[in-house]
């Protein structure tokens, strides 16, 4: 599963990278009732990236997303 950090029509969040697009995982949770955090980070850290399903939500075409860094402030520079 690939995450993603993107601005779509003025707002920042995070996604599920699939072949139509990208999936919000703001969606996702509304759709399957999971409580992921909207932030790449958050998803490592809390180790939730299994909760997030794609499958039944529409994806947003790649050519209407702006992909963004993964975290705009990292917490350790290795």
């Amino acid at each position: 599963m690939k995450l993603i950090r993107f601005d779509y029509q003025g707002s920042v969040h995070a996604g599920v990278v699939t072949g139509d697009g990208v999936v919000p995982v703001a969606e996702i949770n509304a759709k399957h009732g999971t409580t992921v955090p909207d932030s790449v980070l958050e998803i490592i850290q809390t180790r939730t990236e299994k909760q997030l399903d794609p499958t039944g939500v529409a994806a947003i075409p790649y050519s209407e997303v702006m992909p963004l860094l993964p975290y705009p402030v990292p917490p350790k520079i290795w």
